[in-house]
């Protein structure tokens, strides 16, 4: 017994070794990308003089069901402004909208605001989800694509259009609060062509996105950690494979949740950081789209 004993210890020993080689590897090789990434991508700062981004937040966190609150969410927001702030994008906040508002919002950005000097729109969508990118609204369903990325393609041609998405993509793997919401499906084909797109969403297709419920969303949290230490020498495409990498790693949600980069069509590495503007200017952010448009035009 005294020998088996011995034995079992030193495989468990070796074991644990090797997994700790395993994941440093993976680290290593995860560390090398960035590297490289960041070294092949040295560029002169805004050549073209593009002003900030603009920022929409579409945050619905109140049903007429009130099981379905989603508790936390406004934690989540102010991450996002201060983070939008940081690099001095005016940000529009749209609180529990109808799946209605959500399009004519999307509409009035696009036809009003003029992007040939911006460097980028970024939408944020917090929300309960299901499978085939369906999202809830404050009164029903609605398909991301159809109402939100389809309608950007034409009227913001080689503009970047980033895109991040707090919501369940399905019900495996329940843990902790999911925002998961089962929705009919409606899709509808797009016009234009789907150019300078990054979409990275909190979980993968047919699994859940967790989010606590006094701290918000573990996606948003890291997702707005990164970018407020890293945004300016790191492209958003860096920024993606570090929160996956923290998120695979997080000891409290460990093996429940995979961030997803679901298009990726920019034609290079995006910087936050080379659009701020200098000094220590407050950059406004409102909820009401007409104050919005007339802040930035």
């Amino acid at each position: 017994m005294g020998l088996l004993r011995k034995v079992e210890k030193e495989f468990s020993r070796r074991g644990k070794r090797l997994e700790k080689d395993v994941q440093n590897l993976r680290d290593d090789i995860v560390e090398k990308a960035l590297s490289a990434s960041k070294e092949a991508t040295k560029r002169s700062k805004n050549p073209k003089q593009l002003k900030p981004g603009l920022a929409v937040i579409f945050n619905n966190q109140n049903f007429e069901n009130t099981s379905h609150t989603r508790k936390g969410s406004e934690k989540d927001v102010e991450l996002l402004k201060k983070v939008f702030e940081k690099y001095s994008m005016t940000t529009l906040v749209v609180q529990d909208p109808s799946s209605d508002e959500i399009k004519n919002i999307i509409d009035k950005v696009i036809s009003k605001i003029d992007f040939k000097n911006r460097s980028c729109i970024v939408i944020t969508v917090l929300t309960h989800g299901s499978r085939f990118d369906t999202l809830a609204a404050n009164d029903k369903c609605y398909s991301f694509y159809e109402s939100i990325l389809f309608p950007l393609f034409e009227p913001l041609k080689g503009i970047p259009k980033i895109i991040f998405t707090q919501a369940c993509k399905g019900s495996t793997n329940l843990f902790l609060d999911r925002d998961s919401f089962e929705f009919p499906e409606i899709i509808e084909d797009p016009t234009g062509s789907p150019d300078e797109v990054f979409r990275f969403d909190s979980s993968f297709e047919g699994y859940v996105a967790l989010r606590h419920r006094e701290n918000g969303s573990f996606f948003i949290n890291t997702l707005c950690q990164t970018l407020d230490q890293f945004g300016d020498d790191y492209s958003v495409q860096d920024i993606a494979v570090m929160v996956q990498k923290d998120l695979r790693d997080n000891e409290e949600i460990k093996n429940c949740q995979y961030p997803s980069i679901n298009n990726q069509t920019l034609s290079e590495p995006f910087f936050f950081g080379d659009f701020k503007l200098e000094g220590n200017l407050t950059t406004p952010f409102t909820d009401s789209i007409d104050e919005f448009i007339a802040l930035v035009n």
